[in-house]
């Protein structure tokens, strides 16, 4: 079920109970419960590692959300343990990505300084979304080339969870 745009009408114009189910109903069950939502748990046996000091997919092939936007809108939450090694200036980051166009700024939705271990939860409204199918996917690097950014995931789960709004 998709949004359908109510049509300008003109007085004297009929609203009879067609019109009236196709186009109030309908929207009203959309709003209220038929927007595209998605969501996946991932466990795995490994942890998730970068030493880049560029954006990278976490795992473009199992975390990955797809939905069908009609609003142009969607909301995505993703929670995960995140660690930054003991390099000097170590600093990982974490980012959601729509499309692989990211929502947070330089350095993303979250930083964690060296040395450091911690649970994660970033959100990222996307307002401004072309209609279609849109991919979100959570993005890491470390800022400085050659340390290690880690997403723990051996017994540690990572979870993306996203709809239209």
């Amino acid at each position: 079920m998709a949004w359908t745009a109510i049509p300008d009408k003109s007085t004297g114009d009929l609203m009879d109970e067609t019109w009236y189910d196709a186009h109030f109903k309908a929207n009203m069950e959309y709003l209220l419960g038929g927007r595209p939502q998605a969501s996946v748990c991932r466990t795995g046996a490994s942890d998730y590692t970068t030493t880049s000091a560029s954006w990278l997919n976490v795992d473009a092939a199992n975390l990955a959300l797809t939905l069908a936007i009609a609003s142009g809108r969607a909301f995505v939450i993703a929670t995960f343990r995140l660690e930054s090694d003991n390099t000097a200036g170590s600093e990982a980051e974490v980012d959601i990505a729509a499309d692989g166009a990211r929502a947070g700024g330089a350095h993303g939705l979250v930083r964690l300084p060296q040395n450091q271990q911690e649970w994660a939860t970033i959100m990222a409204l996307f307002p401004a979304l072309s209609p279609g199918n849109r991919t979100f996917r959570l993005q890491y690097r470390n800022v400085t080339g050659g340390a290690m950014a880690t997403i723990k995931n051996d017994g540690f789960p990572i979870t993306l969870l996203g709809w239209e709004v």
